[in-house]
């Protein structure tokens, strides 16, 4: 979707909520670009090992080690936000690990082959003028009856 809508805040809302059925952790990285996302990463590593890495080691070796240190933690979630060029991604996400589950955060929505993949991709769509008053409603802790609103309230939403 555009710039500003929200995408990023839904995906945190997500992590935040369901935080519970990741065990083994929620790790955000910067997708916007490969020296930013190899960037987090290396903060995630060290995170999870202590250290601080000073190897020149290329993206997709440190990111092999960093799924080597997941193996074992149980459920993970990996957010990737702002990756609007889903080919940085495309060979990092894992194919047969139940454990691991991810969110991509982007302005594509079509038009890449990682996003024709019906079997495991859920792409969300933007919510109906109501609906969209009721999930406000509903995460300000209000009643997401629309009938209870009188129409100056219906406009402040």
């Amino acid at each position: 979707g555009m710039g500003g809508v929200g995408k990023t805040t839904l995906a945190a809302y997500y992590a935040r909520k369901f935080r519970r059925a990741y065990g083994g952790g929620v790790f955000a990285f910067h997708a916007q670009s490969r020296p930013a996302f190899h960037k987090s990463l290396r903060i995630h590593m060290a995170r999870l090992t202590g250290e601080t890495s000073t190897s020149h080691a290329t993206l997709e070796v440190d990111y092999q080690r960093f799924l080597s240190l997941l193996a074992e933690r149980g459920n993970v979630l990996l957010v990737f936000d702002s990756c609007d060029k889903l080919s940085l991604i495309t060979n990092l996400l894992p194919t047969a690990d139940t454990t691991i589950h991810v969110i991509i955060t982007t302005r594509r929505s079509k038009g890449h082959s990682l996003l024709d993949r019906q079997d495991n991709i859920v792409c969300l769509r933007p919510l109906e003028e109501n609906d969209a008053i009721r999930a406000t409603l509903n995460w300000a802790g209000r009643s997401d009856d629309l009938s209870c609103l009188d129409e100056e309230e219906l406009s402040s939403v």
